[in-house]
């Protein structure tokens, strides 16, 4: 690992830089790309909220309007109300995350994932919500949206077989752990209620589960929260953080829920939340063990 960090990385910054600044497949005025992966590749890497553009003739996501108990997302909807105002914040170098893991993967294994990333400040465009809240509406952002999406599908129906989506997220909870979301819910955790036909790695218990209980898959040693925990990161769920507890969760959004396998298909979907550290300062070595437990993950289940 310490190889790899030292000699590897300097060749992914530059490859990764290239990605950035757009060598895939641009959806109108560039707002989205995608980035094939080679035939082989079972991963998937999105990042829905890195986006840096602010496009003036997009109106900013602010507030919808209240009916009954339901949110009206668009501009033109009359009064509106706090209850409904969107969630606008940058996850902090989320794109540049999932960019360098996509070529670290590559150059580890010889098969390139595909990416799809949004360009689009989250003020703009939220391609992580449903399309109302997401875009309210507005025509250039719902061409995005529907772009976004679009490229997802693509880039699943390029899988043969089995595969595995890594839907790339930040936050700034104070308990400065990896979140990882499978569709369990917090209260689910801490209760030991685990379900997994509502999960969004159903397809993976389903092929594992005559030698595996789906509590191991989720959050034993050989999890993903496991394998990365071995890297001296704290993980929920992992072994060492079995469930939130008290502590703050994201159990997964929009994109897991639409593209895992929780209502069948055989492409299971997690979804990452790294602290700002991870995902700055200390990315590099992230990435690194990010790269090494993906690659894990897949030899031991895929």
């Amino acid at each position: 690992m310490h190889l790899f960090h030292v000699y590897v990385w300097p060749l992914i910054a530059v490859l990764a830089g290239n990605c950035a600044k757009g060598s895939g497949i641009s959806g109108t005025n560039g707002y989205v790309e995608y980035f094939p992966g080679t035939p082989d590749s079972q991963v998937i890497i999105t990042a829905a909220h890195g986006g840096y553009l602010k496009p003036s003739s997009i109106p900013d996501r602010t507030k919808g309007c209240l009916s009954g108990s339901t949110c009206i997302w668009t501009h033109t909807c009359g009064s509106t109300s706090s209850q409904c105002t969107a969630k606008t914040v940058r996850d902090t170098k989320t794109k540049e995350l999932a960019t360098e893991l996509t070529k670290a993967l590559e150059t580890q294994t010889g098969k390139r994932p595909h990416l799809i990333v949004n360009h689009l400040s989250r003020v703009k465009l939220d391609p992580n919500r449903e399309i109302g809240e997401a875009t309210f509406n507005v025509a250039a952002a719902l061409t995005a949206f529907n772009e976004y999406h679009k490229f997802i599908t693509d880039a699943r129906a390029n899988i043969t077989g089995a595969g595995l989506l890594f839907d790339i997220h930040g936050q700034s909870h104070p308990e400065k752990w990896i979140e990882l979301g499978y569709l369990m819910s917090k209260k689910r955790l801490n209760e030991n209620n685990l379900e997994p036909t509502l999960s969004s790695i159903r397809s993976l218990y389903n092929s594992h589960s005559t030698n595996m209980n789906f509590d191991a898959l989720l959050r034993g040693n050989n999890s993903f929260g496991g394998l990365l925990s071995n890297h001296g990161y704290q993980v929920v769920p992992s072994p060492g953080n079995t469930s939130p507890g008290s502590g703050n969760y994201f159990s997964g959004g929009y994109t897991v829920k639409t593209y895992g396998s929780r209502n069948g298909g055989a492409i299971d979907a997690i979804q990452i939340e790294s602290p700002y550290a991870l995902r700055t300062s200390e990315r590099a070595t992230y990435v690194a063990a990010l790269t090494a437990v993906v690659q894990n993950f897949l030899d031991l289940y895929y």
